[in-house]
C-alpha cells in the first residue's frame, strides 16, 4: 500500500470522485476499494487521484500498479484489451489477474520500483483473455509513479496492441518466403528445362505469335537449319519452306489448336549459304503453346532428322527388290529352258525316224514346248511393260494367267490342277511374284493335286 501522508478531505467529498464519465470511472467510483490494500477512496493521496485522473482521460489503454501488491486501476481503452478477465480486473493485484505472465513482468515491475524505465515494441506475451492461452503483441512503456514524499509508490504501464500487425508481417513474411522459394524452385525448374532441352536428342523449336517468330532453338535445329533465325519469323529465316506447305501447316495449327504430326516428311532446304536445296527427311511433331486463359500464343517444334533412316529403307527396299527379280529371272530362264531341251530332243528324235507319223508326233510336241516358251516369253515382257500403279484383278484371272505358263510341265508331272471359285470381286493387286507352281512341279510327287 503507498504509504504517504494524506490530507484530510471534506466529509463526503470523494462521494462523486472520480468526476469523469464512461464505465471506468463509474465502476471506480463503485468499487469497494476498502476490501484492497489501497484502502477506501476518503484515504487515497492527491498523487493517486491525479494519476487515476489522468489515466480515466488518456485515449492510449493504460494501467495504473498501485503499491507493493500492484492493485490494478485501468482505463475504458485498456478494459477493451482485457477480455474476459474485465471486470474482475479493477482492484485485483496484476499477479491475480495475469498470471500467465507474472514470469515476465514480476522482475520488470521490480527494476521499475528501483527507478528503471522501459519500452518494448511488438513484444510477445501468451494471455489467457478468452479461456485459452494465445499469443499477443503489445508495444509497452513501463514507468514509475511517486507519491507526495517522492517516493515511487506504483507502476504507469503505457500499452497499445500490435496483435493484428504482427500476425500480417508474419504472414507477409511467409508470403514473401514462400514465393522466394516458389520463384528459387522455379528459376531451377527453369533452368533444368533449358538444358534439357539444349541437350535434347531431337531438334527443337519455340515459335512466337501469328507470324511464328523465332523464340528458342537448340542445337540440333541450329544443324538442320545452318543458319541464324532467332527473333525472326520462319518466313524470313526459311524462305524456301513456305513453298513447300510448311508455312501454311503452321497457321493452321495456330489457328485451330490441332497438333499436327508427320512422319518420313521431305523437306528441300539451303543448309549454307551459297549451295543448292539439300533434301532431308523429317519425322516432327507441330504442338500449339497455350496461355493460362487458354489462348494459344505460340507453336512447339519437336522432331528427329530420319534421312539416314530413308536412305538406309530405300535401300534395303532396292536390295529387296533385286532379289525378288533375280529369283523371278532363274525361275524364268529355268521355265524356258525346259521346253527348249524338250524341243531340242524332239527334234533328235524327229531326224533320226524314218516313221513319217512319228516324226508329224515329234514335231507337234515340238510346237507345244515352243508355244509354252513363247507364252513364258510374252507374259515375262508383259510383266516388264506393266503399270507399277495398284491395278483390280480377279484371282481367277491371276492364277489362270500364272498357271497357262506351267500347263506343260504339270501335265508331263501328272499333277491334277482344281480351281474352287469363292468370290469373282477384283481385288487391289499391288505386287506378285509367282513361284507356287514352279516348287509344287519340281518338289510334288507325281499324280499329286
Amino acid at each position: 500500500m503507498i504509504s504517504s501522508p494524506v490530507t484530510p478531505l471534506p466529509a463526503n467529498s470523494d462521494a462523486g470522485w472520480p468526476l469523469r464519465s464512461g464505465e471506468m470511472a463509474g465502476l471506480i467510483r463503485a468499487h469497494a476499494w476498502e476490501q484492497t490494500s489501497l484502502g477506501s477512496v476518503a484515504g487515497w493521496p492527491q498523487s493517486l487521484r491525479t494519476v487515476v485522473d489522468l489515466i480515466l482521460g488518456c485515449p492510449m489503454p493504460m494501467v495504473l500498479l498501485c503499491g507493493p501488491t500492484l492493485v490494478q486501476i485501468y482505463n475504458d481503452e485498456y478494459r477493451l484489451l482485457m477480455g474476459s478477465k474485465h471486470p474482475d480486473g479493477l482492484g485485483q493485484t496484476t499477479q491475480e489477474c495475469w498470471p500467465e505472465v507474472w514470469h515476465i513482468n514480476e522482475p520488470l515491475y521490480r527494476s521499475v520500483f528501483s527507478g528503471e524505465a522501459f519500452t518494448f515494441e511488438d513484444s510477445l506475451y501468451p494471455l489467457n483473455r478468452y479461456g485459452d492461452v494465445e499469443d499477443a503483441w503489445f508495444t509497452l512503456s513501463y514507468s514509475s509513479v511517486r507519491d507526495e514524499a517522492e517516493t515511487i509508490s506504483g507502476v504507469l504501464v503505457a500499452v497499445f496492441e500490435t496483435t493484428a500487425k504482427v500476425q500480417n508481417e508474419k504472414a507477409r513474411q511467409t508470403a514473401e518466403k514462400g514465393m522466394k522459394e516458389a520463384q528459387d524452385r522455379l528459376r531451377t525448374e527453369q533452368m533444368r528445362l533449358a538444358e534439357l532441352f539444349e541437350q535434347a536428342p531431337a531438334f527443337m523449336a519455340v515459335l512466337h505469335g501469328p507470324d511464328h517468330t523465332f523464340e528458342r532453338t537448340n542445337p540440333l535445329y541450329q544443324e538442320l537449319v545452318g543458319r541464324e533465325v532467332l527473333g525472326k519469323s520462319v518466313r524470313e529465316a526459311i524462305p524456301e519452306a513456305e513453298a513447300q506447305g510448311f508455312l501454311a501447316l503452321l497457321d493452321g495449327v495456330y489457328r485451330t489448336g490441332d497438333t499436327f504430326s508427320a512422319h518420313s516428311q521431305p523437306i528441300d532446304i539451303v543448309r549454307s549459304s551459297g549451295r543448292p536445296r539439300e533434301r532431308r527427311y523429317l519425322d516432327f511433331v507441330y504442338q500449339a503453346i497455350r496461355e493460362p486463359d487458354g489462348a494459344i500464343s505460340g507453336i512447339m517444334v519437336l522432331g528427329v532428322d530420319v534421312t539416314q533412316r530413308k536412305q538406309a529403307e530405300d535401300a534395303l527396299r532396292t536390295t529387296e527388290k533385286l532379289v525378288a527379280v533375280g529369283r523371278l529371272a532363274a525361275s524364268i530362264a529355268h521355265e524356258i529352258n525346259n521346253p527348249l531341251e524338250a524341243v531340242t530332243n524332239l527334234h533328235f528324235l524327229a531326224r533320226s525316224s524314218t516313221n513319217l507319223e512319228e516324226v508329224h508326233s515329234y514335231l507337234a510336241a515340238a510346237e507345244q514346248e515352243l508355244w509354252r516358251a513363247s507364252s513364258i516369253s510374252t507374259q515375262t515382257l508383259q510383266f516388264h511393260k506393266q503399270s507399277t500403279n495398284p491395278t483390280f484383278v480377279t484371282c481367277d484371272e491371276l492364277i489362270g494367267s500364272a498357271l497357262s505358263i506351267y500347263q506343260g510341265r504339270l501335265k508331263n508331272s501328272h499333277i491334277r490342277v482344281e480351281k474352287r471359285k469363292r468370290c469373282t470381286r477384283p481385288v487391289l493387286l499391288i505386287s506378285v511374284f509367282w513361284f507356287g507352281p514352279a516348287s509344287e512341279v519340281n518338289f510334288g510327287p507325281p499324280g499329286s493335286s
